[in-house]
């Protein structure tokens, strides 16, 4: 991830966050040994990043360097699934959260809540296809629909009906 001053921000095997600094080129870790294994970064404030891990979610402090667990941050409802694949910042400044198995989370910015897009399971019950419950990545296009990519799926999240179509 590109940092307002053009660093870079990476993961670095297993439990380390790296940020690559553009005026002197070197590198500096941040290690979390409870976070687990960094899976996604995105942006969450000019301060803050949001680190998906298989341990959960958490916000990463850019000035103390700390790792806070996020459940959800204004609600006793937490993550579907602590293990997080991919995080999406869309245009309006929410989050898309993608778990292992528990379908995808959804951090509105406004409220801090998180919402649920659970899995049609009934979808995977004849051909027992567990991998196809599996989010891989997301995608948001010039009309603020929702891509969302799957181990053996392509699905559209509709913006104005709130729709889910799916492609293969």
């Amino acid at each position: 991830i590109k940092n307002i001053d053009n660093g870079i921000w990476f993961s670095v095997g297993t439990t380390h966050l790296g940020y690559l600094n553009p005026k002197n080129w070197k590198c500096i870790y941040y290690e979390s040994k409870e976070a687990g294994s960094i899976r996604a970064i995105s942006e969450y404030s000019e301060t803050e990043l949001l680190i998906g891990t298989d341990n959960g979610l958490y916000r990463f402090d850019k000035i103390s360097g700390e790792f806070d667990k996020i459940e959800s941050p204004a609600d006793s409802r937490g993550l579907s699934d602590q293990t997080i694949y991919a995080i999406l910042q869309d245009k309006e400044g929410g989050h898309w959260i993608s778990t292992y198995l528990g379908g995808i989370n959804y951090l509105a910015k406004q409220t801090k809540r998180f919402e649920y897009y659970y899995p049609d399971y009934t979808l995977y019950a004849t051909s027992g296809d567990a991998q196809g419950k599996v989010i891989n990545a997301f995608c948001e296009d010039h009309d603020r629909n929702i891509w969302i990519g799957g181990q053996n799926s392509l699905r559209m999240l509709e913006n104005d009906t709130q729709k889910l179509i799916e492609y293969a």
